[in-house]
């Protein structure tokens, strides 16, 4: 089947997501159109666009992005959900990467009053509920292929009164395989080191610091030629 990829955007103004899709065309494995939901930056050409209306709050932000993707009958009913500050470090398949059981990651990295950790804690609750145990944590900042229509039915069912990290969801909606262990691909300013270790996935992750230094620095290195989703 064909498989799209999906990148969900929150603002216009945007240069990782011109470099992750660069590292996307040298390195991603065959899909079939790139879809951008939310904001489209000015340079962007030859991707789908799917807006929404943003409604403020970051995770109410994704959930409506993912919602538009799976209800859009032109997106593909297979899908890889990428976010802007993905950057594929070689050649790279839909496979996907986990980093050991859920329970031990949310003990292990306990953070009160921390939104993040409350979606992935609740998410991997509700799944546990659903009968799935003690599910695999696939949080570390790596693309997930989806069934469409899975994730939808998921979307549908999740209580709207907490909230939701689509990646939580993989365990059901997933169909990349459980994938192998590797570290969180997510960087910081001073983990160029982490870039080396043979632990790490074919994915970095960036934050804004570390997109703005020297990790970025080395990204944009890479591939310094426009990809063919860039207008001359």
């Amino acid at each position: 089947m064909a498989v799209d990829v999906v990148y969900l955007v929150h603002e216009a103004e945007n240069e990782a997501l011109r470099y992750s899709l660069r590292t996307l065309e040298a390195h991603g494995a065959v899909f079939r159109k790139v879809w951008i939901v939310g904001a489209l930056p000015v340079w962007a050409t030859g991707v789908g666009h799917i807006p929404i209306v943003e409604p403020g709050e970051k995770f109410a932000s994704i959930r409506a992005k993912l919602e538009a993707v799976v209800n859009d009958r032109r997106v593909a009913t297979e899908i890889v959900v990428m976010n802007d500050d993905y950057f594929a470090t070689g050649p790279v398949d839909w496979t996907a990467y986990h980093m050991g059981s859920t329970a031990d990651y949310v003990a292990e990295r306990f953070r009160p009053r921390n939104s993040w950790w409350e979606a992935l804690r609740d998410t991997a609750e509700w799944m546990r509920q659903r009968g799935h145990g003690d599910t695999l944590c696939y949080a570390g900042h790596v693309p997930l292929m989806y069934s469409k229509a899975k994730l939808r039915e998921l979307l549908t069912e999740y209580p709207r009164t907490q909230h939701l990290l689509d990646v939580g969801l993989y365990p059901e909606a997933g169909i990349g395989g459980e994938g192998s262990l590797a570290l969180n691909s997510k960087c910081g300013p001073n983990d160029l080191a982490k870039l080396d270790d043979p632990s790490m996935p074919p994915w970095v992750s960036t934050n804004d610091a570390a997109f703005a230094g020297v990790l970025g620095d080395r990204v944009r290195a890479m591939l310094p030629e426009p990809s063919r989703w860039e207008k001359s």
